[in-house]
């Protein structure tokens, strides 16, 4: 008698413990997925209205950092409704660039279709106008903007114009990207997530704020 109570005592322990670890499983198994994967969305804003949004999501794979940025803003533009949307994928495998792929449309209409590959010793660009090489590792670029503070970074990589840019940090939590048109874009970050972004282009000046989820 006192033998079966052991046993089904011993038997009651072990399968609380392997509840328990189960249910642990469970547990980080979905803190890991709740973590894997980030996305920021932000409000599209010209002279006050809102025009559209921005989703840039980051999510750890295996073989690295994949990012999306999808944007679709419509407003006006000398009298005329525009509409302008950016879909980009990108991947940097240990913090280097390894690809992307960035399709640019106005008014539905293809204006750039851009990608750009590692091949191990330099990046193959190839652009809706022309093909070239570029022979350097990239280690930051517009998108990461969108994601992170880019302390310690003097210059970033623009996927629509395979160029960099500069980079210039105005105060603790505000940079600048330089263009060589002259043109400039303001982020302000806190907590070392983007809230602000201050965007000038050859059709409209807007605003990007950040959308608490």
């Amino acid at each position: 008698m006192l033998k079966q109570k052991r046993e089904s005592s011993f038997i009651g322990i072990f399968r609380m413990e392997k509840a328990k670890i189960f249910f642990l499983g469970l547990l980080l198994g979905s803190s890991i997925s709740l973590w894997s994967k980030q996305t920021n969305s932000f409000m599209v804003i010209h002279d006050g209205e809102d025009i559209g949004k921005l989703i840039v999501t980051e999510e750890k794979k295996q073989e690295g950092y994949a990012y999306t940025y999808v944007m679709d803003i419509t407003t006006r533009f000398l009298f005329k409704e525009i509409r302008v949307e950016y879909n980009m994928d990108a991947l940097f495998k240990k913090g280097v660039l390894d690809n992307y792929h960035l399709i640019y449309k106005l008014n539905n209409r293809l204006m750039d279709d851009v990608s750009l590959n590692w091949t191990g010793s330099k990046y193959i660009i190839k652009t809706a106008k022309e093909e070239k090489e570029h022979l350097s590792k990239i280690y930051h670029s517009m998108i990461l903007m969108f994601c992170r503070k880019p302390d310690n970074k003097t210059k970033v990589w623009g996927e629509l114009i395979c160029d960099y840019s500069k980079l210039v940090k105005e105060e603790e939590n505000v940079f600048k990207v330089k263009f060589s048109d002259g043109k400039e874009n303001k982020y302000i970050y806190e907590n070392d997530q983007l809230v602000k972004a201050s965007i000038q282009t050859k059709f409209i000046d807007f605003d990007m704020i950040r959308v608490k989820e």
